[in-house]
């Protein structure tokens, strides 16, 4: 899978924060990312200047720095034009303007325009300069005006194609593509720390206690998380069994870099999630066995069409797996809403579940493990009777394939002379550390198990190789 670095960034540095994938306060880091983009696609920079210039002062434009200071101010964007004049763009999210910004840009007689998110009122003299760029019926651009004008990605995944539709889910992401709800609905995805918003996510919150009254009754431990969410620890019964750490639900923004391309033209920004949440430090086979088998789309019996997205990590210890419904369907009947959620949601979660109990368990079959990739050597001997050369290579294990582990028994004079109960018990580890433990990711527990006393103190002894490299881990 190919990680969309926009997002990828954004979030990161939201996080050193200690903020959520969304936050606030990142108008700065926002900033940034638009020049690096605007920089590398030079089609994009030429719609955004022909935009907001117009036809009758559109200029060719040479360059885009941010955070330029000059003797008014320090403007978030500027745009070098082939003339030598430039265009300057402030930069608004959730922050206000400052006293006469806009004034003190237009003085050096060149362009100036505000993008912000939310309406701001403008001064009348910034509005009857002709430097000062906006539409025809409006003070400022806003952020879905940028969304609208820049190029999509055409069928050629490869290259800028490839940057522009990643980029494009960014600006979704963050909540600058229009939107399929109305304003009040909205407001779920807005800063709650704001009343009206609050209001808005707490009233859909309560929209979910059908859903938290079904999940309390089949054994999981439900939490409100956000307002306008659930989290829902199973205590028992198959998503325990599967080392599901929690499922959550609630209205999120989709991610259109997880999905099909296909699906993009099916699905809103705006999204109903119900996610699988993982503790582990990597994806577990399961986990994407789920994602392979389950429908894409998955119609529920009510019409609503749900596409799983490929599962990826989302912290160092921590993978998750969405589900996702258009949000706007299920608002349409005021209603219904808590019930259409409950009814729809339950079908999911029965899906979900009726696939991991026909996922065969774990197994292994003899075959051939390749050297040069990841894998496993046994070897026998006491823990006295000297070092890991003095040891005998018994077997290989190399990663599962369609379910199944890979194990190679090796076969040359001296193994021929091991006794056949050597060879049961070997085969009795194999059994034990990758099947009969039932470890959510057996393979990442058998790596740990090679650096474990069990491990220095046993008769099979157990051994990672890197991929391509002769270099075994320094534990084993």
């Amino acid at each position: 899978m190919t990680f969309n670095l926009f997002v990828e960034y954004h979030e990161r540095t939201q996080a050193q924060k200690g903020k959520d994938s969304i936050g606030t306060g990142w108008e700065d880091v926002f900033t940034n990312t638009l020049s690096f983009y605007l920089s590398c696609d030079s089609k994009a920079l030429n719609e955004f200047c022909r935009f907001v210039l117009s036809e009758e002062d559109y200029e060719e434009p040479r360059s885009v720095e941010t955070q330029v200071v000059i003797s008014e101010g320090r403007p978030d964007l500027v745009i070098h034009l082939k003339s030598g004049s430039q265009l300057r763009i402030e930069c608004k999210v959730d922050a206000a303007l400052q006293p006469d910004q806009l004034q003190r840009y237009l003085k050096d007689n060149t362009y100036v325009a505000l993008f912000a998110k939310n309406t701001m009122n403008i001064s009348p003299d910034v509005i009857k300069n002709i430097k000062y760029k906006r539409p025809q019926n409006g003070q400022h651009y806003y952020w879905s005006d940028l969304y609208n004008i820049l190029p999509r990605a055409d069928d050629n995944d490869i290259g800028i194609s490839n940057m522009r539709f990643f980029f494009r889910v960014y600006l979704e992401h963050i909540g600058f593509a229009p939107s399929s709800l109305d304003e009040n609905w909205y407001r779920l995805y807005e800063d709650r720390t704001i009343e009206d918003n609050a209001k808005a996510q707490k009233t859909f919150g309560q929209k979910l206690r059908a859903t938290k009254d079904w999940l309390n009754n089949h054994d999981f431990k439900v939490t409100s998380v956000s307002y306008s969410g659930l989290q829902a620890v199973p205590k028992s019964g198959t998503m325990k069994d599967a080392h599901v750490y929690f499922v959550v639900i609630g209205p999120e923004r989709s991610r259109k870099d997880l999905l099909p391309r296909e699906v993009n033209e099916n699905l809103n920004n705006e999204v109903l999630r119900l996610a699988l949440v993982y503790n582990s430090i990597g994806i577990p086979e399961s986990t994407w066995k789920i994602y392979k088998t389950f429908p894409c789309p998955f119609k529920d019996q009510q019409g609503h069409l749900w596409w799983p997205t490929k599962p990826y990590k989302f912290s160092n210890s921590r993978v998750r797996l969405e589900f996702v419904s258009n949000l706007n369907v299920f608002l349409e009947n005021e209603t219904d809403i808590d019930k259409n959620i409950k009814n729809s949601c339950v079908e999911v979660i029965d899906m979900i579940t009726s696939i991991i109990n026909n996922i065969s368990p774990n197994q292994w079959q003899e075959g051939f493990v390749d050297r040069s990739k990841d894998h496993f050597e046994l070897r026998y001997g006491l823990s006295n009777t000297g070092g890991w050369d003095d040891w005998l290579p018994v077997a290989l294990i190399g990663p599962p394939t369609k379910g199944a582990f890979i194990v190679q028994f090796l076969n040359d004079d001296k193994i021929s002379k091991i006794s056949a109960n050597v060879f049961q018990q070997v085969k009795k580890e194999i059994e034990f550390y990758l099947i009969e433990k039932k470890e959510e990711d057996p393979w990442a527990y058998a790596q740990y198990h090679c650096g474990t006393a069990a491990n220095a103190y046993s008769a099979i002894h157990w051994s990672f190789f890197l991929a391509k490299s002769n270099l075994k881990e320094s534990t084993r």
